[in-house]
């Protein structure tokens, strides 16, 4: 496939994502702590929606304030308090 075909949304390549892939968002604020956690915020691809929970984002050594703060600001009522 030529590199023209391929659709461009906000200046970047438009990827398939593909069931069960892992990704890690960066659209959200920057952790406090970066010597304890890493950037963004982890989340996987089920059901073509994006899924995540607080054990998995801090398997992925997220920080639970940015996913918290996160979740508030795409309108998602978060089940835990962050430290």
């Amino acid at each position: 496939m030529l590199l023209e075909q391929i659709p461009i949304i906000n200046n970047f390549l438009n990827p398939v994502i593909r069931e069960g892939a892992e990704l890690i968002l960066l659209d959200c604020s920057k952790t406090q702590f970066p010597e304890v956690f890493n950037e963004g915020v982890y989340v996987w691809m089920e059901n073509r929606k994006l899924r995540t929970s607080l054990e998995y984002h801090e398997a992925k050594g997220g920080d639970p304030k940015v996913l918290y703060d996160w979740l508030i600001c795409n309108g998602q009522k978060p089940d835990f308090q962050p430290l």
